[in-house]
């Protein structure tokens, strides 16, 4: 979480608090030198000065040229180019034995070895991975390693389980400099006895309704904030008409419009049935993230985590969050846009020879 100005208040002795990332101005600061090795941090939204007040609660506050509003930095860890990355942050894998794999590497060189931990604490046996630990050293520390998942089969019907792979620092066998580092990979494994399916992979795609047979777009091709979003035949393949489907976490997707770079968002806020859907700069607040749910037959709902209803197409094509009424104008199906395709090979040979069939997955594949 980033410091932030609470509310987005531009008054002399607004409160700061914590907040989720949104690059609005609130959480925008200039750094100008106030002497004697201290800053001045002014914020962007109102241009007061960070300062502690009386109670040693924090502030922005008028420039009253007192102590309060200067400030010292002090390192307080290790250097920043210091971390742990491991990509994709999100895998997909199934009992019926699709696996997934994510790469680990350290982000800076150290000058011992760094022993890194895998496992987890929920839904543990849900899945299996093909190493429970990774060394690097200062020869190989900017070299990828791969962990392969797998789905763990079970007869129970429980749907999609999302679990979190903890990948750890084991300070007693690495250097002191990565002491205390950590990350997560995040997953989930689709049930095969009848509880449906996990959400669609990170990628491109294009959203097609299965009630209007429209696609999910922004029909003008805005490039503006709060432009309408509808549900509209006639696909042309424009960017428009595509959305980036983007991990959020805790088992939360964003709908990013490819055209604009900006995201699905509920109107204001609303958690009123009916409520608007259009575009709107990015900023994690629960209007904007979605929960995607196996609707049968190769479809999903899309769910607002705001209100817990769901997108769907409106009579005048108009995209809405609305009241479950088991309607196809809530089913979505996503086609993917731009993707390596998979060859399957087939044959009925048993003896002698058989003509082979060569099929790639996906219409839309390049």
């Amino acid at each position: 979480y980033y410091v932030d100005v609470e509310l987005g208040g531009t008054a002399p002795g607004t409160n700061i608090w914590q907040y989720r990332g949104n690059g609005r101005d609130s959480q925008l600061w200039a750094i100008e030198d106030a002497g004697d090795g201290t800053f001045h941090i002014i914020g962007k939204s109102s241009t007061h000065y960070l300062g502690s007040e009386p109670d040693n609660n924090v502030a922005i506050l008028l420039n009253d040229g007192s102590d309060e509003l200067r400030w010292e930095f002090t390192p307080a860890g290790p250097p920043l180019d210091l971390g742990i990355t491991a990509a994709p942050e999100l895998v997909s894998v199934s009992e019926d034995g699709t696996t997934d794999t994510f790469d680990v590497v350290l982000d800076g060189a150290p000058t011992s070895d760094v022993v890194l931990l895998l496992g987890g604490t929920n839904n543990t046996d849900e899945y299996t991975l093909s190493v429970t630990e990774l060394t690097f050293t200062p020869a190989n520390w900017d070299v990828a390693q791969t962990v392969t998942v797998n789905g763990v089969d079970e007869a129970d019907v429980d749907g999609v389980q999302y679990f979190d792979i903890d990948i750890v620092v084991d300070d007693t066998r690495s250097d002191a400099a990565y002491f205390g580092f950590s990350t997560t990979v995040e997953g989930y494994n689709s049930d095969d006895d009848g509880g449906g399916v996990g959400p669609p992979d990170i990628g491109t795609y294009r959203i097609l309704n299965r009630g209007n047979t429209g696609t999910l777009q922004e029909p003008t091709s805005s490039l503006i904030r709060e432009a309408n979003i509808t549900s509209e035949t006639g696909y042309s393949g424009q960017d428009n008409e595509h959305f980036a489907l983007e991990y959020f976490g805790d088992g939360y997707y964003q709908l990013r419009a490819i055209h604009s770079n900006l995201y699905a968002d509920v109107e204001l806020g609303s958690t009123a049935p009916g409520t608007n859907v259009w575009q709107y700069t990015s900023n994690g607040r629960d209007s904007q993230l979605w929960q995607l749910v196996d609707a049968g037959d190769g479809t999903f709902h899309i769910i607002s985590k705001l209100s817990g209803h769901y997108l769907g197409a409106e009579p005048d094509d108009n995209v809405a969050v609305l009241l479950n009424d088991g309607s196809d104008e809530l089913r979505w199906e996503f086609e993917r846009i731009n993707f390596a395709p998979d060859a399957v090979a087939t044959s009925d040979v048993t003896g002698g020879e058989a003509p082979l069939t060569v099929s790639f997955t996906g219409d839309q594949s390049t």
